[in-house]
């Protein structure tokens, strides 16, 4: 190949690269969009109701309205509206309260994924064109009988809650320019188990039922499963709430994840998990696996009767850990919760998940270490997240020092004080 011809080809070449890194552009911000302007669309029974952009090329659909309770009800968002590009869809309260428990999904239905909330609506069919590039979280929330879903080619993240109770959804179809993907974007749709990807993005991958990371093979989201769900050895992390949709009751960690983040095996269906042989960072002992090198609960595993004991092994607590076979979003309590004499350290807020629970045992004859962040609003207001408002047993000689430790941390506990000396009466482990 001459000079000359060799010039040319590699210009080409970077040329079409460009051209792919910047297809996508950015999505316009927040403060970009025209608030207190309405414009509206009425199309086959509905009504759009959306924002303008500021620069008057771009539009928000933030309600809709009309008959959705029509058998085989095709919700269709417009391309356009009053000239201007559909570019983002769903609720803009959010952004006055980006934590707000209460959301609203694209029909104006109140969502309260903390509560056993059921929703009917007759939309089967959901079509989004590719002119969108931002879906708000909870936008296509509590649609039971929608199947399939396919992301327009221009959304680069999908967030938490967005296909919330999507009971019937089968099948995901995700971008190739997808960039980021909260798991619990799917929460409670029990039977996704289909999901399709692009070759060419370049941020995942997928492997059968999961979605995991290119650059750090970090599993995202691992779909709903049968008997049971092999974790494919390679994968090296479990992200926050990968699991929160799996329904297979026993899950199988490979020796090559290493990391287990806050609640990536947290599930109401799952009911144990088991640990490789060869796994060099995690052990599993009774209803607990712990980590190795700092003896850190990483997850803890009701029992089918809701009892919990933390292992032995177990010297510190903090944060990263998941309650698996439980789900304390849905006024659920624990029957009982143990923590073991060698409990050393719990950083706040550690106590939180494990101590909701009716009846409470310490069984360490001198209180854990309590290390509280540093600017903690919560702790201003005596909210150390110990255990309240259940019976707590503590060894009979160590009630004076777990007495002075509460009223260190706690306020308005609601605990009623017990002693025991010796061994817990099996009729409360059982």
């Amino acid at each position: 190949m001459n000079k000359k011809l060799f010039i040319i080809c590699f210009t080409s070449i970077l040329a079409l690269s460009f051209c792919r890194t910047t297809d996508i552009k950015a999505a316009l911000r927040d403060s970009d969009w025209n608030f207190k302007t309405t414009i509206t669309k009425t199309e086959s029974r509905l009504k759009y109701y959306a924002y303008p952009s500021k620069n008057g090329k771009e539009a928000w659909v933030y309600r809709i309205s009309g008959n959705v309770d029509t058998k085989g009800t095709t919700l269709s968002i417009p391309k356009a509206i009053d000239g201007r590009k559909v570019t983002r869809i769903g609720d803009a309260n959010l952004l006055a309260d980006p934590n707000a428990d209460e959301r609203k999904n694209i029909i104006s239905v109140t969502m309260e994924y903390w509560k056993k909330s059921s929703y009917s609506n007759q939309i089967k069919n959901v079509v989004i064109p590719d002119t969108v590039e931002v879906i708000e979280p909870c936008t296509f929330g509590g649609m039971p009988r929608v199947e399939t879903i396919k992301i327009p080619k221009n959304v680069t993240k999908i967030n938490e809650y967005t296909f919330y109770k999507c009971k019937r959804l089968k099948k995901v179809i995700l971008p190739a320019n997808l960039k980021e993907l909260n798991p619990l974007a799917f929460y409670q749709c029990p039977n996704l188990k289909t999901l399709k990807l692009s070759p060419k993005n370049t941020a995942f991958k997928l492997k059968g039922k999961f979605l995991i990371t290119r650059k750090d093979n970090a599993l995202v989201y691992a779909a709903a499963s049968g008997k049971a769900l092999n974790i494919p050895n390679g994968i090296k992390t479990i992200k926050q709430n990968a699991c929160n949709n799996v329904t297979a009751p026993v899950v199988h960690i490979p020796a090559s994840v290493s990391t287990l983040e806050e609640d990536a095996l947290t599930s109401l269906n799952i009911k144990d998990v088991t640990v490789a042989a060869g796994n060099k960072t995690f052990q599993k002992d009774g209803q607990c696996i712990y980590r190795k090198n700092d003896k850190s609960l990483a997850a803890a595993i009701a029992d089918e009767n809701l009892n919990l004991q933390i292992s032995e092994n177990i010297e510190k607590i903090t944060t990263e850990y998941s309650v698996v076979n439980y789900d304390r979003w849905n006024y659920t309590y624990l029957h009982s919760t143990i923590f073991p004499k060698n409990l050393k350290s719990v950083r706040y807020p550690g106590f939180n998940k494990l101590s909701n629970a009716k009846t409470v045992y310490f069984t360490g004859l001198t209180p854990p270490k309590l290390t509280i962040p540093k600017n903690n609003k919560w702790m201003y207001l005596g909210l150390a997240k110990l255990p309240i408002f259940c019976d707590l047993y503590v060894p009979k000689d160590s009630i004076k020092a777990y007495k002075a430790w509460y009223k260190k941390y706690e306020t308005n506990n609601g605990v009623k004080w017990h002693t025991f000396d010796g061994n817990i009466p099996k009729t409360e482990t059982n």
